[in-house]
């Protein structure tokens, strides 16, 4: 508050100064001009105050929270975060479901991973975990099973090793990816894909960006709540079987 009145003061004087000289411009009376300029000053002071105090709560709070923008939807997001996974120099951390919003319309995506395709490290839903959202979102059986499969092909045929892929055993709450400087957050509303919904970047410097890059992805990878990608694929190799003529 010790900002604030100074703040208000100097907006009052201006005011004041403003309104004195298109009085005289106007040749209003002294005393009609005097109260008016009164009445404006202590109405514009109490909203100049309110707006302060607003403004002051607002970027407190962003800066603890390390926030940097809120985007309307996931694609204008991956617009504006793209030189960060271009720069980023040792590891993106990526947690999504199928990845469909990523790889069909985040462009130059696949220019990005191919280019250092080890830096990166996907935690995807595990397919046998994948048909809880199928209904709510309106999607025939085992087509995000279907999607989630291909993304994993899609994404060693890149070069990322399977090693770097790993299949959470839940259904996904919010799509992440982490750089060492920033992170981008889009939650999973039901009844919804994530990439329609909105996405917020954070800076490091926050405690938002800690909080999910040591939750949502340090602990679930190696965890009993995730199976490596290279088993789920050995799995899957056996269950089919071997070919026949």
């Amino acid at each position: 508050m010790e900002l604030v009145f100074p703040i208000i003061s100097v907006a009052s004087i201006v005011i004041a100064a403003i309104s004195l000289y298109v009085a005289l411009i106007h040749g209003k009376r002294q005393i009609q001009t005097m109260i008016s300029v009164r009445k404006e000053i202590e109405t514009t002071s109490s909203d100049t105050q309110e707006l302060i105090a607003r403004i002051g709560r607002l970027f407190g709070a962003a800066e603890k929270a390390g926030l940097e923008v809120v985007f309307p939807d996931r694609n204008e997001a991956l617009r504006h975060f793209r030189h960060f996974l271009e720069d980023e120099p040792e590891e993106v951390a990526i947690v999504g479901s199928s990845l469909l919003g990523l790889l069909m319309f985040a462009k130059g995506f696949e220019e990005i991973v191919c280019r250092n395709p080890s830096k990166f490290k996907f935690i995807l839903t595990h397919p046998e975990f994948s048909h809880a959202r199928e209904g709510p979102e309106g999607r025939d059986n085992n087509v995000i099973e279907g999607e989630i499969v291909e993304a994993i092909h899609k994404l060693t045929h890149w070069g990322v090793p399977v090693d770097s892929i790993q299949l959470y055993k839940g259904s996904p709450t919010v799509f992440m990816i982490a750089t060492s400087e920033r992170m981008l957050l889009n939650p999973y509303p039901y009844g919804m894909e994530a990439y329609h919904s909105f996405c917020i970047e954070v800076s490091s410097r926050g405690f938002i960006y800690p909080h999910y890059l040591e939750r949502h992805f340090r602990k679930i990878w190696g965890s009993e709540c995730s199976e490596k990608c290279s088993d789920f694929l050995q799995r899957q190799s056996q269950a089919s079987g071997p070919c026949t003529p």
